[in-house]
């Protein structure tokens, strides 16, 4: 393409020209509809637009602090919302057990970001980690839900650590990267975005090491058979092989370049894009065989460097809100 590009919509995904659906409808299950318009651009000319300037690797793995407390709510099938994780301190990045029955989460009820579980039923909560001024960050639950991969930030360096939910150890993974981050558990052992000398890129770990996969993709999340999704830097959707470090592009571009949440479950990607109001957002859902996004719910919800849970018998959605308050709007 030649001439001055087109400036795309951050917040809405693009996929590749022979995925481009050939109609959409603009059906979308929601609140409001806010946004049909774009969305519907974003879908079907996805071939006139580029993505803007690349961003600095480090804007992908950053954090903003937020502004106002945070809750945990799970998204039910009929698109209502439940609080489930309510403290006087901020609750952020939750993930649900396997068997769905407890939330991990990271809080601020002690004065600094901790590792908590809390029941779903609301009846129980109990802290596990006390770095106490460290940042506890993206905990993931093992299949076994007897373990919780976290990352803890400290002296501007993220490392990652096994944490036992019975009997409270708290241990380092030695992994001979600067950094680690956003680490979820695979088959055989775990992922996770690392740092060394040369660049940032998706390692893998397990009881014989650890070891760099390929360099310049973020965000792994499992994909099954070996595989994992991971974003680049300019939010471009891959399937990446853990075997040779190859990979597929699935989608042309995440919303926020791949920093705002998402999830894959079944087949089915779950993102985030903004509201059309400030301090909002849209929990969407798009077949990654082919399909139409849909919106399944709006609200006062943060959508950059968040995490999306889903469960894996129920369906639900474990997403994080902000506190309802004059500055947030609460959707009826």
């Amino acid at each position: 393409m030649t001439g001055s590009p087109q400036e795309p919509d951050p917040d809405e995904p693009r996929y590749p020209a022979s995925r481009v659906p050939a109609t959409h409808l603009g059906r979308y299950r929601h609140h409001y509809l806010l946004g049909a318009a774009a969305l519907l651009a974003s879908l079907l000319l996805p071939q006139l637009v580029q993505t803007p300037d690349t961003p600095p690797a480090g804007d992908l793995l950053s954090v903003e602090e937020p502004p106002g407390d945070r809750d945990l709510a799970l998204i039910e099938a009929d698109h209502d919302a439940t609080i489930v994780v309510k403290s006087p301190g901020d609750d952020h990045s939750g993930r649900l057990s396997p068997d769905e029955q407890w939330i991990a989460f990271v809080s601020r009820q002690s004065g600094f970001d901790e590792l908590w579980v809390a029941a779903t039923d609301g009846a129980t909560e109990r802290r596990l980690t006390r770095f106490d001024g460290a940042t506890v960050r993206y905990p993931d639950w093992h299949r076994d839900g007897t373990r919780i991969l976290i990352t803890v930030q400290a002296d501007a360096a993220e490392r990652l650590y096994e944490v036992g939910i019975e009997s409270g150890s708290v241990t380092e993974i030695g992994t001979g990267f600067l950094d680690v981050t956003t680490p979820r558990w695979v088959e055989g052992g775990w992922v996770a975005g690392c740092r060394d000398a040369d660049a940032w890129g998706i390692c893998f770990g397990d009881a014989a090491g650890t070891r760099k996969i390929a360099d310049g993709y973020y965000r792994p999340a499992p994909a099954g058979l070996g595989n994992v999704y991971v974003v680049d830097d300019r939010g471009g959707f891959y399937n990446l092989s853990l075997a040779d470090g190859s990979a597929t592009k699935v989608l042309d571009g995440l919303p926020g370049r791949g920093r705002y949440g998402w999830e894959v479950d079944e087949g089915n990607l779950y993102f985030l894009a903004r509201g059309e109001i400030d301090n909002t957002g849209r929990l969407m859902k798009v077949d990654l065989g082919g399909g139409e996004p849909e919106t399944i719910y709006t609200g006062a919800m943060p959508v950059e460097d968040t995490t999306i849970s889903i469960g894996r018998s129920s369906g639900r959605v474990l997403i994080t809100l902000y506190q309802p308050s004059s500055d947030y709007p609460v959707f009826e």
